[in-house]
């Protein structure tokens, strides 16, 4: 191939990225003017972005001719990689970000890379380490489906008493009532819906992104108004000695209306509306004397009644 046709080919994918990229109305003379190239040869360029699973419309509107993008998802291509080929092609991916020769591609291979950074995060969520006491194999494995819709932002379906389905969009998985719960946002009424994975059947990621309308104020407001309701919330009010070498987000918890501060001895007192479970209780095991539990009095109480049972199991 020859240099100038290689240059005219890498041109034209450049402009063809770049319209995959367009999210309003454009006028064909400003895209023109942006691409150092001729209204027609932006014309060309729609007509041919359709044989790429990109839907663009060309319209006139007064004496302008207007590129409109299309609401429909650009067609998916799917590809079956091994783990050793998956890695072989990340070593690329960064050698050719690196190299001048790959920079009409240095877009698209920081998208690939980042895709890759995001699967990466989301192995980190679903190891064996972070998941939570207890949990059949069943609810494991729904629990790392629940975790890929959040962390990919994709619609889920649910399967429950045996032949029920319903779409949701996952947002949050908590302990609520002592059982660990999703809440989430249901695609079709968009009302907040939550459900214990020990119901679910199934899970099924499906792959589609949705715009949720449930705000993080909404989605406090009501894990705490279901706390309330069954009266399992409380101010727990810990002092942290160590506060470099703790984690203070327990995972699958929800803080409610967490607050820091340090004292003038350099400790940090860490308090959060939080639900009183076993979960709970081997966060503040594995803590140990790293933290002191200042409050509630209750709550000491039974986190200590909890720590002589497993003491009188393992004796």
């Amino acid at each position: 191939m020859s240099r100038v046709k290689q240059l005219e080919q890498n041109t034209f994918w450049k402009r063809l990225h770049a319209l995959s990229k367009l999210s309003e109305p454009m006028t064909a003379q400003k895209l023109a003017s942006d691409f150092g190239v001729g209204e027609d040869q932006i014309r060309n360029d729609v007509l041919k972005a359709s044989d790429y699973g990109l839907h663009m419309k060309f319209e006139q509107i007064n004496h302008d001719f207007w590129v409109i993008p299309s609401p429909e998802h650009s067609e998916q291509i799917g590809v079956q990689l091994s783990v050793i080929e998956w890695a072989h092609l990340n070593n690329f991916f960064e050698m050719a970000i690196q190299r001048s020769e790959f920079s009409e591609f240095h877009p698209l291979l920081l998208q690939i890379k980042q895709q890759s950074e995001f699967l990466s995060e989301f192995d980190q969520l679903t190891s064996a380490n972070n998941l939570p006491l207890e949990l059949s194999t069943l609810d494991n494995i729904t629990l790392q489906r629940l975790e890929e819709g959040i962390v990919i932002k994709s619609l889920v379906q649910i399967e429950f008493e045996q032949t029920k389905k319903k779409i949701i969009y996952p947002i949050k998985i908590v302990h609520l009532e002592g059982e660990l719960s999703l809440v989430g946002e249901d695609s079709h009424d968009h009302c907040l819906f939550v459900m214990n994975l020990s119901d679910m059947n199934k899970v099924k990621v499906l792959g589609q992104t949705y715009s949720p309308q449930v705000t993080p104020f909404e989605l406090e407001e009501f894990i705490s108004a279901i706390r309330n309701m069954n009266e399992k919330e409380a101010r727990l009010i810990l002092k942290i000695h160590d506060p470099e070498s703790v984690n203070l987000f327990p995972n699958y918890h929800f803080l409610g209306k967490p607050c820091m501060i340090t004292n003038p001895s350099g400790d940090l007192i860490w308090a959060a509306y939080v639900e009183p479970c076993a979960d709970l209780y081997e966060w503040l095991i594995e803590l140990g004397g790293k933290v002191e539990i200042l409050d509630p009095v209750q709550f000491k109480s039974e986190y200590l009644s909890y720590c002589e049972e497993k003491l009188r199991k393992i004796a």
